[in-house]
């Protein structure tokens, strides 16, 4: 040498590397020797002759062939694994060449290895070629695999190359070509002498076809080295809002984020917006989204589940009386002091007054009354009528035999006399005080007939209790009454001497198939019925 050198070890061979030379020294295959040995009498030396005198047209290749007839595919495999170890593309064509001569004469040859060794010298041909400068040997490349020399002409910026290689190769997009055209793009965004504008027109135009390409990472990379208005462009070309919406809220796009986030349709995001625009802005929060019917609706919507102060907090901002009074309403019943709920529940109807809304108010009012006229009668009685509508502690007074309590909130709270004379049947039935239910069912000018009676009694399966009622029950309702109590037979008879289709119709659909053998009876009596008619 007539410079110093160093020496660098790799996997199959030493590397020679001077002022200006380059040079490897390794081992000669074993294959190769087989072939190219003088006198050699492998199979893959006689196919590599044959081969050569075939292509001179000379008769000797026929010979040639018949001598390793029964070796032939010993001498492809030869010629093919020596064509990869063969640095000169000259000498490798050759021995590709015998190859595929010999591959004619197998009929059952799998030419996978063949053209996996075609493509393989390829890729090391190009990549070996001074303008790109990676002088691999078969055994390397083997050894390194081949996304690790894509990986080494992405850091080398052969990006070209690599999407080239990757495509011949076919080798999935998302291995190749789209993760090489990513890290291109983020490499244009290093090039800061580019204009923004442009740029961003550039990446989009080579990338917008590209499967699997993330627009967001790249424009994560433009923010990070303080390309701000770039990434926002970028961002543009994201399609999925989940990945835009994230980089937009860190790049201060409070506005543009929460658009977005509308626009994709997202409740999941809108939702993840909204609350970290209300952590972060809380006093301009409101503002933000009233402009915003979508925005402001599902913030309402999510604050009625989980902080209904925060939604009268945005009606009392937009001078929203009646919503601000029913959110107040809300509000007090997740209070336990029945005070402090009536105190809110007055604040409430004072915001229905606001806007004028007498009925609301006067229902609010009577609902104050209530709650407190509750909360004596648990002082006084020891029983709990907390939470309760007027309708239920009436009814829970009639049941407990509180008649004289149940009759002054009636006239307190102005209830009509049909309903307190419904609710009050029923609480007797319930309580089985079948004689004051007697006693209330022979007053004068009762507001209820008399099959409210029975059917309370039958409600609280006591038909014997029904059936004394049966006698007072009008005709137009004796087949109903009747069939309530389970007496179908007597109900028949009564749509028999009522000569009433429709009653007997309506006998026939009460029946149950339990009860097939009634059923049968109460048919037999059906062509009485056309008689009587």
């Amino acid at each position: 040498m007539d410079s110093p050198v160093y020496l660098v070890q790799e996997e199959d061979g030493l590397r020679i590397i001077g002022n200006d030379s380059h040079e490897f020294l390794h081992k000669i295959p074993a294959v190769t020797e087989q072939i190219f040995k003088i006198g050699s009498m492998e199979p893959g030396a006689v196919l590599y002759e044959a081969s050569k005198e075939f292509q001179k047209q000379n008769q000797k290749a026929d010979e040639y062939i018949r001598m390793i007839k029964d070796k032939l595919d010993v001498a492809v495999n030869q010629c093919i694994q020596a064509a990869g170890h063969e640095p000169e593309p000259t000498i490798q064509r050759m021995l590709l060449r015998a190859a595929s001569f010999g591959k004619c004469f197998l009929t059952d040859y799998r030419p996978e290895a063949f053209v996996n060794m075609c493509m393989m010298l390829r890729v090391l041909n190009q990549v070996r070629h001074h303008s790109v400068g990676i002088p691999l040997t078969f055994t390397q490349l083997e050894h390194l695999s081949m996304p690790v020399l894509i990986d080494r002409l992405v850091l080398r910026k052969m990006f070209g190359l690599a999407v080239k290689i990757c495509q011949y190769l076919k080798i999935p997009d998302s291995e190749g070509r789209s993760r090489i055209l990513a890290h291109w793009a983020c490499f244009k965004v290093q090039q800061k002498s580019e204009d923004e504008e442009k740029l961003a027109r550039t990446i989009s135009q080579k990338l917008v076809d590209v499967p699997g390409v993330s627009f967001s990472e790249i424009a994560s990379q433009a923010l990070e080295l303080g390309r701000k208005q770039l990434a926002i462009k970028l961002l543009d070309y994201e399609p999925r809002a989940s990945e835009q919406v994230p980089l937009l809220l860190k790049m201060g796009q409070d506005q543009a984020a929460l658009t977005k986030a509308i626009d994709s349709g997202d409740t999941d995001l809108v939702y993840t917006v909204l609350l970290r625009l209300r952590d972060k802005s809380s006093q301009d929060f409101f503002m933000m989204i009233r402009g915003m019917p979508i925005a402001c609706s599902l913030f309402i919507q999510y604050c009625r589940q989980q902080n209904i102060k925060l939604v009268e907090d945005l009606y009392y901002q937009e001078d929203n009386s009646w919503e601000e009074g029913n959110c107040k309403i809300i509000r007090s019943y997740s209070l336990d002091d029945v005070e402090e709920r009536a105190k809110l529940l007055e604040d409430a109807m004072n915001c229905f007054l606001r806007c004028k809304n007498d009925f609301l108010a006067k229902q609010t009012e009577e609902q104050i009354k209530l709650i407190r006229y509750q909360r004596k009668l648990e002082t006084d009685t020891g029983r709990s009528y907390a939470d309760q509508s007027l309708q239920k502690t009436l009814y829970q007074l009639t049941v407990e035999g509180n008649h004289n309590m149940a009759e002054k909130f009636k006239k307190e709270f102005k209830v009509p006399d049909r309903r307190f004379w419904i609710m009050k049947v029923y609480a007797l039935a319930e309580s089985g005080d079948w004689i004051e239910l007697d006693k209330l069912s022979r007053t004068k000018k009762a507001p209820v007939g008399i099959e409210t009676f029975i059917d309370a009694c039958m409600k609280n399966k006591n038909s014997l209790e029904a059936k004394k009622y049966l006698s007072r029950v009008p005709p137009e309702l004796k087949v109903k009454c009747l069939v309530r109590v389970g007496l179908f037979r007597e109900a028949a008879e009564a749509a028999i001497e009522s000569k009433s289709e429709e009653d007997f119709d309506y006998i026939l659909s009460r029946l149950g198939s339990a009860e097939r053998q009634v059923a049968d009876q109460v048919r037999a009596l059906r062509p009485q019925l056309a008689i009587r008619k």
